[in-house]
């Protein structure tokens, strides 16, 4: 049997005047015989609620405390693609009792086959008390991306039954669709196309009246030029609460996203599972329970959500900017905000993504933050091939670390990200390096001799002064003599060297470390200069204490036979050469500082 696929669509909502179905009358799992008739409602087109008929074939054994019921629709919801993403929620009912939700399909199945959840589980989704999503505190501890590029932003949970999460894009062709999804693989995603989100579209489509059993429904992830929803049906409606998808969302318990009206455009027949394609509107309540039976929510005021404001300004062409606004879940708003940029960017580049793009991301931090009401301000760049997923990669790792540090999510009021592409922009990559003379003496310095190339272009030289310690080497005890390392880096290759040698200094264990830590870190574009000293300055409180280098000499000599790793960093030197957007490379030589010449005495 091939893997079970929950049924999820990003869905269609607008204002409705809610009125309540009442109390249900469900049928008991207990009566269930094969060959037993019942009857199902969801949305094919428009707003209208469709009823299909369905066949009880048997009752399934699940893994959880209920079962589940195996039914089979008929040839005509074959004909339609059969069971679909979408029909998550879907309520079934024999003899006019509610059995419960179509929960979950088989994929390239020849057959309208569908897994039912049973009514009773799902209503016990509203006995759990709710008290506000369970913080995420203590997942990550240190920057994703000094990992380095290979580094993989934090893989999402699973879908229900293990599979990939499957969302609903919309503001995105097919091709541009399929190129977002290459761009995320490896994070546990399925992306289906959406409709476009206008915000008024229950509204403006004539959304039915009342929110019922069988209207489709939309977990509304992200709104603006592009949108991200989880669509699905409502399963029952009773006063202004509402049971909806038979499956989990995420299975988190509490949370709090916005719930939104849906208008379903069509059902896209597919070999392997179809789906339904649908536009989202207006918010309209609020989810509160995510469990293994479904979800549960309230209908009414939705939460306030996370803006974003993205500019762009790209070479030859007028500046464009876009508002969206992200859901604000701790493990899906930095995937969200990748979304929004990936795909509201591409749209205006077009299909090319080669390039230079720097970004300048400014966050106001909201109560009850370190320096509430005041700005933090990132900058970085990327240049070449795949410049523009390079900057969506960051942008992710940055708001994760936001929102899923030991301190709890940080309260932040908005982002704003500007970006300026320059066409044919290639990074400046470090090629060798040399120095004049490999040994010196105190006092003295270095010319040191890189050789760098931009993209294809010819390679050539640069002439940089190096001292040491202090911007000098200027007595006897500056520096004392022996065999040292001597690094030219990016910046950001500079901090992965630097994250090795003192992984301390890299660790945040509340809000006001994680700020200063991303206060201080270097530009991608800047190359970084520094001499590689013998052993390691002590960690204090999260801080490195450069102790003077005559005092290093005071302290115990290691133990015999113990090689100590030169992994002190001394005499760091940044230069910035105008017109680099991303430098790469790190290399290092050997040099020596050799004693001060005897003198003789008189």
């Amino acid at each position: 049997m091939r893997p079970v696929h929950s049924l999820r669509l990003a869905l269609v909502l607008s204002t409705l005047a809610f009125t309540g179905a009442g109390a249900v009358e469900v049928f008991p799992l207990g009566e269930i015989r094969p060959g037993l008739k019942g009857t199902a409602l969801t949305v094919f087109e428009g707003d209208s609620i469709s009823s299909f008929p369905v066949e009880i074939v048997d009752r399934i054994s699940g893994r959880g405390a209920y079962d589940l019921v195996l039914v089979r629709g008929d040839e005509a919801l074959q004909a339609r693609g059969g069971v679909s993403q979408g029909m998550s929620g879907s309520p079934v009912y024999v003899d006019g009792r509610w059995l419960g939700a179509i929960a979950f399909t088989y994929a390239f199945s020849r057959e309208p086959l569908a897994l039912v959840t049973p009514a009773a589980a799902m209503l016990s989704l509203a006995d759990r008390p709710w008290t506000g999503p369970d913080a995420l505190h203590g997942s990550l501890r240190e920057l994703p991306f000094l990992g380095g590029d290979d580094a993989q932003p934090t893989r999402l949970p699973p879908g229900p039954e293990g599979e990939a999460l499957r969302l609903s894009v919309g503001g995105l062709d097919p091709s541009a669709l399929a190129r977002l999804e290459r761009g995320l693989s490896g994070q546990g995603l399925a992306l289906l196309p959406l409709g476009i989100s206008t915000g008024n579209a229950g509204t403006a489509a004539g959304v039915a009246s009342k929110l019922e059993p069988g209207a489709a429904i939309a977990a509304q992830l992200l709104s603006g030029p592009v949108s991200v929803a989880s669509i699905g049906t409502v399963s029952h409606v009773d006063g202004d609460r509402v049971w909806a998808f038979g499956h989990p969302f995420l299975e988190e318990g509490p949370l709090a996203l916005p719930l939104a009206s849906v208008r379903v455009h069509a059902v896209m027949p597919s070999l392997n599972t179809s789906f339904k394609i649908a536009s989202v509107g207006q918010p309209v309540g609020t989810l509160l329970q995510d469990g293994r039976a479904g979800v549960y929510g309230r209908l009414g005021p939705a939460p306030a959500m996370l803006p974003l404001r993205l500019e762009l300004d790209a070479e030859g062409r007028p500046s464009r900017s876009a508002e969206f606004e992200l859901a604000r879940h701790p493990r899906l708003a930095p995937l969200l905000g990748r979304i929004a940029l990936q795909g509201w960017a591409q749209g205006i580049l077009s299909s090319r993504d080669e390039g230079g793009l720097h970004l300048g991301l400014t966050l106001r931090l909201g109560e009850p933050a370190v320096a509430a009401g005041s700005l933090l301000e990132l900058s970085e760049g990327f240049a070449g091939e795949g410049s523009l997923a390079a900057a969506g990669a960051w942008f992710q790792s940055v708001l994760e670390v936001l929102f899923q540090n030991p301190g709890g999510t940080l309260p932040v009021d908005s982002l704003a990200l500007s970006l300026a592409w320059r066409e044919d922009a290639d990074p400046l990559e470090l090629l060798d390096l040399a120095v004049d003379r490999p040994a010196i003496r105190a006092g003295e310095s270095w010319a040191l001799r890189v050789r760098l190339r931009e993209g294809d272009r010819k390679p050539f030289l640069l002439s940089w002064p190096f001292a040491g310690e202090s911007g000098k080497l200027a007595s006897g005890r500056a520096l004392p003599p022996g065999d040292y390392r001597l690094h030219v880096a990016d910046g950001r290759s500079f901090h992965s060297w630097d994250a090795q040698r003192q992984p301390e200094l890299y660790r945040f264990r509340d809000h006001a470390s994680l700020l200063e830590l991303l206060a201080r870190l270097e530009l991608r574009s800047d190359w970084l200069l520094w001499l590689e000293g013998p052993g390691a300055d002590p960690i204090l409180g999260g801080r490195e204490l450069a102790l003077p280098t005559w005092y290093r000499e005071l302290l115990p000599a290691p133990a015999r036979g113990q090689k100590e790793k030169p992994r002190r960093l001394l005499s760091v030197q940044r230069v910035r050469l105008p017109g680099t957007i991303e430098a790469r490379g790190h290399q290092s030589i050997p040099v020596t500082i050799l004693p001060q010449p005897a003198r003789s005495v008189r």
